[in-house]
């Protein structure tokens, strides 16, 4: 299985699927541009495992002295073998922060995306996750990469999570996402006067406001 240090390296996925593809903003503003994407899906026996490094080539255009900024992937899945958004789906969102990672997961209620408390990650062990769904994001200069744990089979019997067993089909899509974020002081107009969630859905093209949490097009995957 991977280190998950947020660096991705080749060899580590050498027996994980490859998808290469292309993340393309163009909402008119400041973060317009193509961002070529790989990504990475492996399995062990108790989970799934994701990696993608997606080629900004610079900076986010949001970061100001006066704003922290965020990169963001979701990664959604639909269970319900129609490959659309209704019950079971769920979303996990992974988000690099300046010197920090963030992970949320949500479920699709049948009516919106609400937030799953009870699937934490915890602490690494070894550099390998131990339970829960996981991940952390890295960013160098050009590139900004993300590695995913989540179990195949729900921790709770009362939400809608994965249940992959071998043989099992799911589908799939992916956002990526330049934000400009957290500006306390109400200061910054490129966090809070240009504050566009600009972004992208893989597969299709799922620019609208709410476009990156509701995806139209999806791809199959099956377990091995």
């Amino acid at each position: 299985m991977p280190r998950f240090d947020g660096i991705i390296t080749p060899q580590e996925w050498d027996d994980a699927t490859r998808l290469n593809g292309t993340f393309t903003i163009h909402d008119g503003g400041k973060a317009d541009g193509s961002y070529p994407f790989n990504l990475w899906m492996g399995a062990t026996q108790d989970a799934l495992l994701l990696a993608i490094k997606v080629y900004n080539g610079t900076p986010n255009p949001f970061n100001t002295p006066n704003a922290t900024w965020a990169d963001h992937v979701d990664f959604f899945f639909s269970m319900n073998g129609t490959g659309n958004l209704t019950p079971p789906s769920f979303d996990i969102t992974a988000a690099t922060y300046p010197g920090s990672s963030f992970i949320d997961r949500a479920f699709w209620n049948g009516h919106e995306w609400e937030t799953d408390p009870d699937d934490d990650g915890v602490a690494l062990k070894n550099g390998q996750p131990t339970g829960g769904t996981w991940a952390i994001a890295h960013s160098d200069p050009g590139t900004t990469s993300f590695e995913v744990y989540t179990p195949r089979y729900p921790a709770h019997a009362i939400r809608n999570g994965l249940r992959l067993p071998a043989g099992a089909e799911f589908h799939m899509a992916f956002s990526y996402m330049r934000q400009g974020d957290i500006d306390p002081g109400s200061i910054s107009p490129d966090a809070r006067g240009d504050f566009r969630w600009p972004h992208s859905v893989f597969p299709g093209d799922g620019y609208n406001p709410f476009g990156m949490y509701h995806p139209q097009e999806w791809l199959t995957f099956k377990m091995r």
